[in-house]
């Protein structure tokens, strides 16, 4: 199996991917993309199933090892709603990854991945996406947004982990 990762910047309206591949000493970017939906398209669970399936197709085009979630965590005063649905779509893209039979793993959260790039937790949108470039060594920023995003989730993950450390899918066969 090849040496790659996707990256996932988890969200309803846009769920950023970006797969990277390891090539020679370096992590480069290899495919990625924004799977979007929106209320037109149906209640959240509608919405949450099209971005399995959207996500499902990814890994099957493009044969990640792992696929990362960026870790989201909702403490007191937060908005429900915002994280059931944010829930149904974490659940989506990992249950995905199960379908297709490649490993998972939670990611850092955007405070710690900012760190891990260099960057103040705060920094700004633009800065995250020059830093992420920088690192991949590419000659302009990655678009969307989300997609570079993912990119950092996925190139954390490739600086902090060895790959065979996400959940083995023998701990998640019975979910197919």
């Amino acid at each position: 199996m090849s040496a790659r990762i996707l990256g996932v910047d988890v969200g309803l309206a846009s769920c950023g991917w970006a797969v990277l591949e390891r090539a020679a000493d370096r992590w480069r970017l290899y495919a990625h993309g924004c799977v979007k939906t929106t209320p037109a398209d149906g209640d959240d669970i509608t919405r949450s199933v099209m971005i399995h399936r959207a996500l499902r197709d990814v890994i099957e085009s493009h044969a990640p090892r792992v696929v990362v979630t960026e870790a989201w965590r909702f403490y007191r005063d937060c908005d429900t709603t915002q994280a059931h649905a944010l829930g149904m779509v974490v659940a989506a893209v990992h249950l995905a990854a199960v379908v297709c039979g490649v490993d998972h793993a939670e990611g850092a959260r955007a405070q710690d991945w900012r760190r891990s790039l260099g960057l103040p937790v705060d920094a700004t949108k633009a800065a995250c996406q020059q830093r992420v470039a920088a690192a991949l060594g590419l000659p302009g920023v990655i678009t969307p947004q989300h997609a570079s995003d993912a990119a950092a989730v996925a190139l954390v993950y490739a600086s902090g982990a060895r790959m065979l450390d996400a959940a083995p899918q023998e701990a998640v066969a019975g979910a197919r």
